[in-house]
């Protein structure tokens, strides 16, 4: 415990911003500069690190090899996923509202057979078939 308190000061100090911790990971919050992760990554020596991206901040855009090469053992974009997908609805609907139908989106959309290929359903059809029922005694 102590341990993690003395990096926690360290990287307190190096960023004066907010900070989440946990007993094996540290996560410096919106470093604005390659240069402060580095100054992290060099104040914090053998502490495992995670970066935590997110469009349309002030840190820097970089990608997961950058992350890596700058000494980081994590990186995660938690809310990409969801910005795309709310760009995505937002145009669904505003095309259901324009046109009263979702046909003009079916072009976008996902479907049924790519989404059973996508998640393997006949892997888990065959594991299924393969499984024997129970049988309770009489």
């Amino acid at each position: 415990m102590d341990e993690v308190a003395f990096f926690i000061r360290q990287i307190a100090q190096t960023s004066e911003l907010p900070l989440l911790v946990d007993g094996d990971t540290i996560f410096p919050e919106a470093l604005t500069s390659v240069e402060r992760f580095r100054e992290v990554r060099a104040r914090l020596p053998g502490v495992k690190l995670l970066a935590n991206m997110t469009e349309f901040g002030r840190t820097p855009a970089l990608t997961a090899e950058e992350f890596q090469e700058l000494g980081y053992d994590m990186v995660i974009w938690p809310v990409s996923s969801l910005r795309v997908a709310n760009k995505a609805q937002e145009r669904f609907y505003a095309a259901l509202a324009r046109d009263g139908a979702t046909t003009a989106m079916l072009p976008e959309m996902q479907t049924r057979a790519q989404l059973y290929e996508l998640i393997g359903l006949n892997a888990f059809e065959a594991l299924d078939a393969s499984i024997a029922q129970s049988v309770l005694p009489a």
